[in-house]
């Protein structure tokens, strides 16, 4: 997932310099194809016009998804509110960072509704605290990002905007969020511990299969041993607690 951001004076001028900007994204895009990061089947590339915006088209943009909160908006905002420079002029991403660490960001009705959608994915284990896997391709396998690391990078960018935390990255965002909350040291290292856990699964079982980008996320249930499912377990053990929280703070 990738956008990318120009400097123009004025909308015309945006509109005049946005075919050179999406012929160079188009470029970028194709050749990090060719090494492997698959064009998004979503359209979320700095080649498509709605990702090749002027600063202040961004904002816009922002600030509407925050404004509304529809479905499409908390899609959009769970997508692009992650933004990290990468490359060229850093300093144009910054209004958008300042624009994301601002209160209204913080507005209680969008937080609410990212909360929400947080906990419509719950950790997947039986009230016996068994994992339950999915029947997929006509047996059990688990995704392992949908299912997996999605919790806690849901939770994190929750608590990235709700705390106006500058850290970018799941982890660091755990450990700020996890200050902000004044969570107990256990509690942390669940969190942070099943997240690793997850992502070393993840690209275990990814390592050397010749499959898209969606199917990578899914291992067979037959191919995990005893430890890895005991891993498994112990790592939803920890993405449940840390839903409960905000289902606590956020559904009472």
């Amino acid at each position: 997932d990738n956008g990318l951001v120009f400097a123009a004076a004025s909308e015309a001028d945006a509109e005049a310099q946005r075919p050179r900007w999406l012929e160079f994204g188009r470029r970028a895009n194709e050749a990090l194809d060719r090494c492997g990061y698959a064009l998004c089947s979503g359209r979320v590339m700095a080649g498509q016009p709605l990702c090749c915006l002027a600063v202040d088209e961004w904002r816009r943009r922002f600030a509407h998804w925050v404004e509304h909160g529809g479905g499409n908006d908390l899609i959009a905002a769970r997508i692009y509110f992650d933004l990290r420079p990468l490359a060229g002029n850093a300093a144009l991403a910054q209004p958008l960072v300042d624009l994301l660490r601002s209160p209204a960001a913080a507005t209680p009705r969008f937080i609410k509704q990212l909360a929400d959608l947080a906990l419509a994915k719950p950790a997947r284990l039986s009230w016996l605290g068994r994992v339950v896997p999915t029947a997929h391709e006509g047996r059990p396998m688990f995704d392992l990002k949908l299912n997996g690391t999605t919790l806690f990078v849901d939770a994190a960018r929750l608590w990235a905007l709700a705390h106006r935390i500058d850290a970018v990255g799941t982890v660091p965002r755990l450990h700020a969020a996890a200050d902000a909350l004044g969570v107990p040291a256990a509690e942390r290292q669940a969190w942070l511990a099943g997240f690793d856990t997850l992502l070393g699964l993840r690209l275990r079982m990814q390592h050397g299969r010749r499959a898209d980008a969606h199917e990578r996320a899914w291992v067979d249930w037959g191919d995990l041993g005893v430890h890895d499912r005991q891993a498994l377990r112990q790592a939803l053990r920890g993405a449940q607690r840390m839903l409960q929280r905000i289902e606590l703070d956020y559904c009472r």
